[in-house]
């Protein structure tokens, strides 16, 4: 698991062990919320997915749980709630590997750092797993100023499917 302030990030792959083991330790919330199950995972991690862009979420996780090979899924956890996910994996527009790809922050959540946690964790994995660099590319001027305050520099553009156009980053470890 990788931990930036409040927020928590483990591989898909480990986050049911990570409940169980939660379930097991702690009282149950007053929410009543269900015992984990991969339903529960799947349909957490699907809410954020369709929140972004439309994909098949089953398929999106299953693809992603792996703990030391691209693709790798991260999601951000707090308590029991998915937060958001992010994963390292080729980015298909730029074909830069490893890149952090599909960085998603559930709307209600949005402005509390999970967005940072993730890509830190993320970068971090990379780095454990021994990529000299990681890459990402964004459309989005906040997110620009986000990595170039972490140490992120640019190397590119991009133009993305629909037309916008963005910039591509680099972080070198």
């Amino acid at each position: 698991m990788y931990g930036s302030r409040n927020v928590t990030c483990c591989p898909i792959r480990d986050l049911e062990q990570i409940w169980n083991d939660h379930e097991s330790r702690a009282p149950r919330r007053s929410s009543g919320c269900p015992a984990p199950t991969r339903g529960n995972v799947c349909g957490g991690v699907g809410a954020i997915l369709r929140s972004g862009r439309p994909r098949e979420p089953f398929a999106d996780l299953q693809s992603r749980c792996r703990r030391d090979t691209i693709p790798i899924g991260l999601v951000a956890i707090d308590e029991r709630e998915i937060m958001g996910t992010v994963a390292i994996d080729r980015d298909p527009t730029t074909q830069l590997e490893p890149s952090i790809v599909g960085l998603l922050v559930r709307p209600g959540r949005r402005g509390e750092g999970i967005a940072t946690g993730l890509l830190r964790a993320a970068a971090g994995l990379a780095k454990t797993i021994g990529y000299p660099r990681i890459h990402t590319s964004t459309a989005l001027p906040y997110m620009r100023d986000a990595l170039l305050s972490q140490g992120w520099r640019q190397t590119g553009e991009v133009k993305y499917l629909n037309g916008e156009c963005g910039q591509v980053f680099e972080l070198e470890f």
